[in-house]
């Protein structure tokens, strides 16, 4: 599948550490948004998850690479692709990009 954007947002200054840098808890609260977003995309309702099909993922693994730092202001999206479908899993690839360019500032792999 290739990447779509699943998450858009601007780092708020409540986001940050006592360095001024976004927290490390926040990369990871963009990618469970994003993983919200590729379910709907993929027919996995909220209703589904709740009470119909009861259905949803739950991350067993995660490889991360945290490469630049991102800082209050600064807008960023996340880019989620699937890489991997299994017989009871799925894995998942975010990168989180300011959007003042290109580069990666975060990837991780989630099964």
């Amino acid at each position: 599948m290739p990447a779509i954007v699943s998450f858009r947002s601007v780092v708020d200054p409540s986001d940050c550490d006592f360095l001024g840098h976004m927290n490390v808890s926040w990369f990871f609260a963009a990618c469970l948004d994003g993983v919200f977003a590729i379910q709907s995309e993929i027919g996995l309702t909220a209703n589904d998850m709740r009470s119909g099909r009861r259905l949803s993922f739950a991350v067993v693994n995660a490889q991360s690479d945290f490469r630049a730092e991102m800082s209050a202001g600064d807008a960023i999206r996340l880019e989620t692709s699937i890489i991997e479908i299994g017989t009871q899993s799925m894995t998942f690839r975010h990168r989180l990009i300011p959007a003042k360019g290109d580069a990666v500032a975060f990837e991780t792999v989630f099964k």
